[in-house]
């Protein structure tokens, strides 16, 4: 356990005993200071940021790609992410990585006063399948403190991969 969730844990219990207990409870537990303690806690809690735990479930989007090479295939995907103002990291055959900076909300969702600004990272992988046809996955994460020594990379699963599903859907669509 890292030291930021150390810190939580120990300001979940003590919310948890004022909560029980009332506001007598958190005269007794805190007495004068209450609300100076109240405002520490509260500097933790925004100081580390909230981060979502993956469960280690995290697969990527995939589509396949019909009577394609790979070649044109990539040159698609390449279109679509940039159209979608994502920058190119890294363009190999076969593999390519994709970022562009964060949205509002996955500033709130993932971002920290403490860290720096919010990216999403997307790799995309072109693999061959069953033939002529192109198995296109797209894996992605948000990057918190981007380009930066503190840089924390989360993965996105479930519903938060859908704008990436929406991308390799306009890629087919394309082809």
């Amino acid at each position: 356990m890292d030291e930021a969730a150390g810190w939580l844990q120990i300001a979940a219990v003590i919310a948890s005993r004022c909560y029980r207990r009332g506001l007598a409870g958190a005269t007794a537990l805190f007495g004068a200071h209450r609300w100076a303690a109240a405002g520490f806690l509260a500097l933790i809690c925004l100081g580390t940021g909230c981060e979502t735990v993956s469960n280690g479930l995290s697969r990527p989007v995939q589509v396949v790609i019909e009577n394609r090479s790979a070649d044109e295939v990539q040159a698609v995907v390449l279109d679509v992410f940039e159209e979608d103002s994502y920058e190119v990291m890294l363009s190999r055959p076969g593999r390519m990585i994709f970022e562009k900076s964060g949205s509002r909300m996955d500033e709130v969702a993932y971002g920290s006063w403490l860290h720096g600004e919010t990216a999403l990272r997307v790799e995309v992988t072109i693999r061959p399948h069953e033939g002529v046809s192109q198995l296109v996955e797209a894996e992605g994460r948000v990057i918190r403190a981007a380009g930066s020594y503190f840089e924390d990379e989360t993965p996105q699963f479930g519903q938060r991969q859908t704008r990436f599903r929406k991308l390799l859907e306009e890629v087919a669509r394309r082809l």
